[in-house]
């Protein structure tokens, strides 16, 4: 483990200084533990086969278990793959939180849907397991009414994750399509690095909040929060999430904006801290804005160092980068998540 973090830390500081970029003052490694991390796992389903693609894409290896599963979910996983689909091809999460609930998302094609309700069987042994089955691209849940396969028609939101505010748990509302970190372990080691490296601020603008896993922790020690979110379902989350953020700290003020954040230069007018969490395509060019800005400070976290410094260089050349931490929650493999303060 001490050699593998060793050399995730020497590439990360070689892509820093390929793109010109200062190294950070400080660098820590968060505190985790090597195994059982995760509480949400992707997984792919291929002629009976249940596990990822290989190399090539050709076909599903099997996924029988895996050292990063938490207890809960290594038992839902080993629960599922019990069951025989009568589907050819589809992709499905299963989730699992803190209090033990076990949930699923089946996206499938129309035509396996169609299957699965007309046979009927599968999906009753699978409600009586889960506590929430979503199905298809839409996330649609699953409920049995009078003995018959139904999908709501409003997305139903149950609480799969959960964030910290100064130690204290609150719990977070979502869909089990919705995007989320990995695991609680993982999670509670980010909010940690997140308050670590976010000075107190008069006026933070958060781009890509999400259902409000960093914007929360982050309110709590900020005057005042502008949220964006792109997305209508993790934005419907986060408006129920913040209705219980508002009850521990009704003092906050908090503001979320929907819509595409992309070309927000109006945004930064009279803001002090950005906060970005972007996916791993990075956060295109509307950071392009605060070289010219008021903006004293950027904290920048990614699960993709390439295009992390990518972003960094083309804006941020010649700011200081105050401190990084460094998250392995994704052992075993070449990535990890990275949380950094930058300055003026």
């Amino acid at each position: 483990m001490k050699l593998q973090r060793q050399r995730k830390q020497t590439r990360f500081l070689e892509l820093l200084r390929g793109r010109g970029l200062r190294e950070p003052r400080e660098l820590i490694w968060a505190d985790l533990p090597g195994h059982g991390l995760r509480d949400r796992l992707d997984f792919q389903i291929q002629e009976g086969r249940f596990g990822l693609w290989n190399k090539d894409r050709s076909r599903i290896e099997d996924l029988f278990t895996c050292e990063q599963l938490s207890p809960q979910l290594k038992h839902w996983h080993e629960k599922f793959r019990e069951f025989k689909f009568p589907v050819r091809r589809g992709s499905v999460r299963l989730r699992v939180n803190s209090r033990g609930d076990m949930g699923v998302w089946l996206d499938l094609a129309n035509e396996d849907v169609k299957s699965l309700f007309e046979e009927r069987e599968t999906l009753e042994r699978l409600s009586r397991i889960a506590e929430v089955v979503e199905i298809g691209q839409r996330r649609k849940r699953l409920v049995f009414e009078n003995g018959a396969p139904r999908l709501l028609k409003d997305p139903h939101y149950h609480v799969w994750s959960e964030t910290w505010i100064d130690g204290e748990p609150l719990a977070l509302k979502s869909r089990i399509g919705d995007f989320s970190q990995v695991g609680r372990e993982a999670n509670r080691a980010i909010i940690q690095a997140l308050e670590s490296v976010l000075p107190a601020s008069e006026h933070l603008v958060e781009f890509g909040s999400g259902t409000g896993n960093l914007t929360f922790p982050s309110a709590a020690r900020c005057e005042r929060v502008d949220a964006y979110e792109f997305d209508a379902s993790a934005a419907a989350a986060f408006e129920i999430n913040r209705a219980s953020f508002g009850r521990l700290r009704p003092q906050a003020k908090l503001q979320l904006r929907v819509g595409n954040f992309q070309n927000q230069a109006a945004a930064l007018s009279g803001v002090d801290t950005v906060l970005v969490n972007p996916p791993r395509s990075g956060v295109g060019d509307f950071l392009e804005s605060l070289p010219g800005s008021h903006v004293e400070r950027l904290v920048y976290m990614s699960c993709f160092p390439e295009s992390m410094t990518a972003d960094l260089a083309k804006t941020l050349a010649g700011w200081n980068c105050e401190k990084l931490v460094l998250i392995d929650q994704f052992p075993q493999t070449e990535h990890l998540e990275v949380m950094g303060l930058w300055t003026r």
